[in-house]
């Protein structure tokens, strides 16, 4: 995420510097609502900011983009389901 983040401000022309990283969203949305200042994290759920009043969430323009990916074993050593879950997740593919 980090270097996700510094890519979207360098197109933008900053090169802003962290104070602190963090893999853990809330744990991020803890030190926002203690007095952190900001933090970028994340568009999760943006209805549930309203159970924390001392956080604004705002999603970012443009949008940041993040790409994930599938991880699974070889395809001989899954089970029926699984399997089943990733011809499903093929359907999403982009070609």
């Amino acid at each position: 995420m980090y270097h996700l983040t510094m890519a979207w401000f360098a197109k933008a022309g900053f090169t802003p510097r962290a104070k602190i990283e963090l893999n853990y969203t809330e744990a991020m949305k803890s030190l926002v609502a203690a007095a952190y200042d900001a933090a970028i994290l994340p568009f999760e759920h943006p209805e549930l900011s309203e159970l924390r009043p001392q956080i604004q969430l705002r999603p970012l323009r443009p949008a940041l983009q993040r790409h994930i990916a599938i991880a699974h074993r070889p395809l001989s050593t899954i089970d029926g389901a699984s399997k089943n879950f990733l011809q499903i997740l093929e359907m999403f593919k982009q070609k």
